[in-house]
């Protein structure tokens, strides 16, 4: 939806096309995905990642494109309040500007986007709070299209995986923006490293030593170094795990063939447990371990018994194709490549596993 524009003096107001993009990874389904879910969205639209409130002190970084292919690099992006939000540019490639959005102070802003002539083709309002909490859910799951918040972390020995982490403001409105995340355990055998996304949010990947000792901890979430959230932990016993349920997310395409995902979700009695892999098998023949993996086959009837064992709990499922790749539930960089790696993956699915889930916009 195109928004009315202001004039800089002696600029004359031209409509445009702008496409704002998230930057860093090629625009694959996983990463806006997860920072749209976090932020409340269930759309697939990289505009939404500027529309969110940001947190203070963090960043964010775009391409913006023009949509009648303007020569983009002779563009200038310009914040009315530097003082709540700068904007840096890089060199323009493959008709990309990259925009780096550092959010320096509370307030509101806009954004203005001039081209060559000094026309303002597009305007962009920007909005800043400061972070006072912080929501933490699973990444593989997320990537997955579940968005569910966890409340406390279940964790078996040798459990590993990544975090996705969230700020909140004083309404309880969700934030973006990246760049803040530290961390710290009371458990020496819990380890903990945070890292950047630069679609908005923040992972922590998180390792349990195999000898960790059963028991009750906390993780603590800092914002600049600020404590925002404590996480308890839970290290379960191994023989505490009681059952895995392995979640159907296989499709059929359009041309007959299948694809999508099978997870195991790992539970001791009603908690599911983070970051506990499974071994995983084909018709009995053992393919890998992982938390989930991918599907793929000839069609509906090219069935297969997909099995998921934790030590020695298991589960079946008979699924129309075979297992592809197994996954980790890791947070991983972007290909080298430069390619969306996320070939057998319910792109549409996704979405609609989204529209399921609890929204929030941004106030």
């Amino acid at each position: 939806m195109r928004r009315a524009v202001l004039c800089l003096p002696l600029a004359a107001c031209a409509p445009g096309g702008v496409t704002w993009d998230a930057a860093s990874s090629d625009d694959t389904v996983d990463d806006v995905a997860i920072a749209l879910l976090t932020l409340g969205y269930a759309e697939d639209d990289d505009r939404a990642l500027l529309d969110a409130p940001h947190a203070t002190g963090s960043s964010l970084a775009m391409s913006l494109l023009d949509d009648k292919n303007g020569a983009v690099s002779r563009w200038t992006v310009e914040s009315l309040a530097p003082e709540v939000c700068t904007v840096t540019t890089g060199d323009t490639r493959d008709g990309r500007l990259p925009v780096t959005f550092s959010f320096t102070g509370r307030g509101s802003t806009e954004v203005l986007v001039i081209d060559e002539a000094g026309a303002v083709v597009d305007w962009q309002p920007i909005a800043v709070r400061d972070a006072v909490g912080a929501e933490v859910r699973a990444y593989d799951a997320l990537r997955l299209g579940e968005s569910v918040e966890l409340d406390t972390l279940h964790v078996v020995k040798g459990s590993e995986g990544s975090l996705v982490v969230n700020w909140f403001d004083a309404t309880g409105a969700p934030l973006g923006g990246s760049g803040l995340l530290s961390a710290t355990s009371a458990n020496a055998q819990i380890g903990l490293d945070a890292k950047t996304a630069n679609e908005g949010y923040e992972t922590l990947d998180v390792w349990v030593d195999t000898s960790a000792e059963p028991g009750e901890s906390t993780i603590e979430l800092l914002v600049a170094d600020v404590p925002v959230r404590q996480l308890p932990v839970v290290v379960h016993e191994l023989h505490e795990v009681t059952e895995i349920v392995i979640l159907d997310g296989s499709i059929v395409e359009e041309d007959g063939t299948t694809g999508g995902y099978a997870r195991a979700q790992v539970l001791a009695g009603t908690e599911e447990i983070f970051g506990a892999v499974a071994t995983w098998s084909v018709d009995g023949e053992e393919v890998g371990q992982g938390t989930w993996v991918r599907l793929g086959g000839t069609g509906e009837d090219d069935l297969h018994e997909i099995t998921a064992c934790r030590k020695r709990v298991c589960a079946t499922a008979t699924l129309p194709g075979t297992i592809t790749a197994v996954e980790d539930a890791f947070a991983s960089a972007p290909p080298s490549c430069g390619c969306d790696d996320t070939s057998g993956l319910p792109s549409a699915g996704l979405l609609l596993l989204a529209a399921r889930l609890r929204r929030r916009r941004p106030a």
